[in-house]
C-alpha cells in the first residue's frame, strides 16, 4: 500500500506549482491592464472641457492672489498742502498747549540768562542781541503769539513770543526762536529776529478777538 501511494503524491506536485505560477502571471497581467487603463482615463480626463475650464479658473485665482490688480496697487495722491503737515515738517500748534507754554517760558528765562551774561562780559557797551531788557524774567509776562512744532528725535517748537511788563502791561518787545524739547530736556537751538512792539500789540489784539469769537 505504501509503495503504490508515493508515486501518486509525487505526480501531483508539478501540477500545483504550475497552477500557482499561472495564477501569479494572471495577477501581473491584471495589474498591468488596470495600470494602463488608469493612464488612459487620466489622459482622457485631462483633455475633457470641464478639466480645462477648471484648470483655467484655478490659474486665474492663483494669479490674482500672487499679484495684486492695478486698482489694489494704486496709491492715494496726497495733496501738496497736506504733505507739508506730515511728519518731518512744521505744523501749527495750539498756543495754549502745555508743552508750548513750557517752551516759551524756557525761552524767556534763557534770554534773561543770556542778557545777564552779556552784561557781565568785559567791555560790554550796552548793545544786546535784542533791544529790550528781559533780565528780570520774574517781572515780565510772556504771550505766545504763534507756535509751530516739528517731530524730530523729540520736538522742535518754533515760537513767536511777546514780552510785556507784569505791572503796567506795557509791551517790552518780542522775539522769534526755536526751542528743542528732547523728551523733557529743553534747549534753545535758534535765536530768531526781534519782533517790534507794534507787531506784538496787533498779534495780542488778534488773539483777544479770536477768544471773543469762540466765547460768542
Amino acid at each position: 500500500v505504501v509503495a503504490t501511494s508515493r508515486p501518486s503524491v509525487m505526480s501531483t506536485t508539478p501540477t500545483v506549482a504550475a497552477a500557482d505560477e499561472d495564477q501569479e502571471h494572471n495577477h501581473m497581467r491584471s495589474r498591468r491592464y488596470f495600470g494602463l487603463l488608469s493612464v488612459v482615463f487620466a489622459l482622457e480626463l485631462l483633455q475633457s472641457p470641464w478639466t480645462i475650464a477648471a484648470a483655467a479658473q484655478i490659474d486665474t485665482q492663483h494669479s490674482s492672489m500672487a499679484e495684486p490688480s492695478h486698482e489694489s496697487r494704486t496709491t492715494e495722491v496726497v495733496p501738496q498742502h497736506q504733505r507739508r503737515n506730515m511728519v518731518g515738517g512744521y505744523t501749527d500748534a495750539d498756543i495754549s498747549e502745555e508743552r508750548v507754554v513750557d517752551a516759551a517760558q524756557f525761552a524767556v528765562s534763557a534770554l534773561a540768562q543770556k542778557q545777564l551774561e552779556e552784561e557781565d562780559e568785559e567791555g560790554f557797551d550796552g548793545e544786546r542781541m535784542y533791544t529790550f531788557n528781559a533780565i528780570r524774567a520774574d517781572e515780565v509776562n510772556l504771550v505766545v503769539l504763534e507756535a509751530q512744532k516739528q517731530v524730530v528725535a523729540g520736538m522742535n517748537y518754533r515760537l513767536t513770543i511777546g514780552v510785556t511788563d507784569r505791572a503796567s502791561g506795557e509791551c517790552l518787545g518780542g522775539f522769534k526762536c526755536i526751542v528743542y524739547d528732547r523728551f523733557g530736556d529743553l534747549s534753545l537751538s535758534i535765536w530768531g529776529k526781534e519782533v517790534e512792539c507794534g507787531e506784538v500789540g496787533l498779534a495780542i489784539a488778534r488773539l483777544k478777538d479770536e477768544e471773543g469769537d469762540e466765547e460768542g
